[in-house]
């Protein structure tokens, strides 16, 4: 487990007290809709890169995820669908 997975819920109670300090952002933007645009060329980043995302969960968003091909491995494609 790398250290960055590790730190999973010291990251999940800033993201929250995040969303208390910002609250007035988050709902004048709450209907605004997002697209996301992903390549995920190192695959091993996913775990860092779905992090980040669950920042925007506040908002309505749609996210492309494209890799390279012949590089990828399907454990992480099967997480990112999931995700």
């Amino acid at each position: 487990m790398s250290n960055y997975v590790a730190h999973t819920v010291l990251r999940g109670l800033k993201r929250k007290l995040g969303a208390i300090w910002h609250s007035n952002t988050i709902k004048a933007n709450q209907n605004t809709h997002i697209l996301v645009i992903l390549h995920l060329f190192y695959m091993e980043s996913w775990p860092e890169i779905c992090e980040y995302l669950k920042n925007l969960s506040p908002y309505k968003y749609d996210l492309i995820v494209t890799c390279m091909e012949g590089h990828y491995d399907e454990t992480t494609l099967d997480r990112v669908r999931a995700f």
